[in-house]
């Protein structure tokens, strides 16, 4: 199938992260570098996720993209919106968790099992401290930002909080989610959310690319 010649694939985080692992590799570090690459890998492609759901809100609101709208253009808004919203939050706290679980295996850290995440980073450098000079450990202190603390909260009402829907045949899109006490649409919160993910995952590979200097 020919691809979308307005539609390229975005490949930047991918490209980015792949950037990294050359310049770490030329450093014979002492950690499991490629365990470290694989876990970055997957934020750049959970970011994707991200991206994609808020595309598919666009595709669902607007007269883009025939064939994909006509794809999704039976199914009930608001279960479509709350699956998009829901991939979408999921996929960036995905993406931060796994940023961190890379920091943490570059910087010397084991966990007995499993990887670990921004919500355990504090327990885990505890039992584990990390050879990490400062600059490149303050990234994980997003994890105590209003910004961070608002993506988790959503998240976590995306995903477990009962929701009472009422679906008006022909209405426009009404949902809203709550972000840091203040109600937004889906549209802008996938894209602000999506922007913000990507910024984070950008900043800790200008880092790393900084390895190991301070």
């Amino acid at each position: 199938m020919d691809q979308n010649p307005l539609l390229p694939p975005d490949t930047a985080d991918l490209d980015l992260a792949n950037q990294v692992g050359q310049h770490l590799k030329t450093l014979q570090l002492s950690v499991d570098v490629d365990a470290a690459l694989e876990l970055l890998s997957g934020a750049a492609y959970n970011l994707a996720g991200a991206r994609i759901a808020h595309g598919l809100l666009r595709w669902k609101a607007h007269d883009d993209y025939d064939t994909i709208r006509s794809s999704v253009a039976n199914e009930q808004w608001d279960l479509f919106e709350m699956a998009a919203v829901d991939m979408c939050l999921r996929s960036l706290v995905t993406a931060l968790d796994l940023c961190a679980a890379a920091l943490f295996r570059l910087g010397g850290g084991h966990r007995s099992s499993g990887e670990t995440d921004l919500r355990r980073w504090d327990d885990d450098v505890k039992r584990t401290p990390l050879s990490v000079p400062a600059r490149q450990s303050e990234w994980a202190d997003l994890r105590r930002s209003s910004e961070y603390k608002n993506l988790l909260d959503s998240r976590n009402d995306a995903t477990h909080r009962r929701r009472q829907v009422t679906a008006v045949v022909g209405a426009s899109a009404a949902l809203s989610i709550d972000y840091g006490g203040t109600s937004r649409g889906v549209l802008q919160l996938t894209e602000e959310i999506s922007e913000y993910g990507r910024k984070q995952f950008q900043d800790l590979c200008a880092i790393l690319l900084t390895w190991p200097r301070e």
